[in-house]
């Protein structure tokens, strides 16, 4: 059996060790840790925090959406340019008068045929618009330059033939051969290099 003086040195050293450690477990506590096991620090994390970390979510989600989208749609609008531009070469190629070739850049050029749905009723000029709106700038950049290169193939190999009743022999080959380098450096060239 202990005496009283030995308990009360044992009761004594118990008192110092947890003193020593609340003194000690103070220190070590931080307060942002108090704040985050507090009421408020609770209620903090669970709606301000949690709520900024959805709408992040969210706002990336979208803007990957729009990504998808406006990749989906850039590949459509140049295979359309692509192909009515070709289409125009080929049948430049089997027209022999003003008429014929006029008729073939409105066809081809200004308001050609759609292969796809989404551009069913779309002109070259609604095609270029859309081009152009779809980021990076360049692509705007790109529909300027195909603008312009559909503008000279008219100012430069058409807007003269009505003083020429047939176009043939070296005449013929200057203007297709133009069209055709005209498609192929001002059209063809800078939709294959951004990928087709």
């Amino acid at each position: 059996m202990l005496t009283p003086e030995e308990k009360d040195k044992i009761n004594a050293e118990e008192i110092f060790r947890s003193e020593t450690r609340k003194h000690y477990e103070s220190r070590n506590k931080s307060k942002l840790w108090t704040f985050l096991n507090s009421g408020f620090g609770l209620w903090f994390l669970s709606s301000i925090v949690l709520g900024f970390v959805v709408w992040a979510y969210q706002r990336y989600t979208q803007y990957e959406i729009q990504r998808k989208y406006n990749e989906q749609l850039l590949a459509k609008v140049k295979y359309e340019i692509y192909m009515d531009a070709w289409e125009y070469v080929s049948a430049a190629e089997h027209s022999h008068n003003y008429g014929e070739y006029s008729a073939k850049f409105a066809t081809n050029l200004q308001r050609p045929l759609a292969r796809l749905q989404l551009f069913k009723d779309a002109t070259v000029d609604e095609l270029m618009w859309d081009l152009s709106y779809i980021p990076p700038k360049s692509n705007s950049d790109m529909a300027h330059g195909i603008s312009n290169t559909i503008a000279s193939i008219w100012r430069d190999d058409l807007e003269w033939m009505p003083t020429i009743n047939e176009i043939k022999g070296p005449v013929k080959t200057w203007v297709d051969n133009d069209i055709k380098q005209k498609i192929t450096y001002g059209i063809s060239d800078p939709i294959k290099e951004t990928g087709l």
